[in-house]
């Protein structure tokens, strides 16, 4: 399109098409920020969280806020590698303990089932959590089976920041509205020197599986 022209007072003013959607589109785009609304949440909207576009196959309409862990790609390079690297999206499913604890991303917009939308990978996020006791709301992660919610534990790839019902007196266990970190190094306290990591082992016959494991810090 070509550029919009400038013009002086007192000339007659007659816009072409292109011009006039192009001052619509700015128009709307600066309404839509100043009142926080909009079809659905840009990209750039949450940095500098690490957001990527999820292909929603858990087979039912999933909200903002979902927990959905992490299958495979949408675009796989065998048969799609110019996509591949075009664009980062993956299929999100219902999360499963075995596959999915430390992996998962956490829905910024409502997607509904098959259809595509924004996740956070890493990065600070609202999600809810469910608090099963007041001493143990510091970590959280994928519950087996549940997109709804994170589960709070001892430990953790997600750091609770602060909680709905933290400073309630006493403090509220259940399910409620968090702000988590997730996407760091899953290095978590346990007590005294141990801390807890997720790793690769050798299960046997050369075969390495990802699993959480105690291990003691060099002091």
């Amino acid at each position: 399109m070509n550029r919009v022209p400038k013009v002086k007072r007192g000339d007659q003013i007659a816009f072409r098409a292109g011009h006039w959607n192009a001052f619509a589109d700015a128009a709307n785009s600066h309404i839509e920020r100043q009142l926080g609304q909009g079809a659905s949440p840009r990209a750039d909207a949450w940095r500098p969280n690490v957001v990527i576009r999820v292909r929603n196959i858990t087979g039912t309409d999933q909200d903002r806020g979902a927990v959905l862990g992490i299958w495979q790609p949408v675009f796989h390079p065998a048969t799609a590698e110019d996509a591949f690297h075009a664009e980062i999206a993956i299929d999100g499913h219902v999360p499963d303990e075995d596959e999915d604890v430390g992996r998962f991303v956490i829905l910024q917009e409502p997607i509904p089932a098959g259809k595509v939308g924004w996740a956070i990978v890493a990065g600070v996020g609202p999600v809810r959590i469910n608090v099963e006791a007041e001493n143990e709301d510091r970590f959280a992660d994928i519950c087996d089976g549940v997109s709804d919610y994170l589960t709070c534990g001892a430990s953790g790839s997600a750091f609770v920041l602060w909680r709905e019902k933290q400073y309630s007196t006493p403090p509220t266990t259940g399910e409620q509205w968090a702000y988590v970190l997730i996407g760091t190094p899953n290095w978590f306290h346990t007590g005294g020197s141990e801390y807890q990591v997720w790793q690769l082992q050798d299960i046997g016959g050369g075969v390495l599986r990802p699993k959480w494991d105690y291990v003691r810090m060099h002091e």
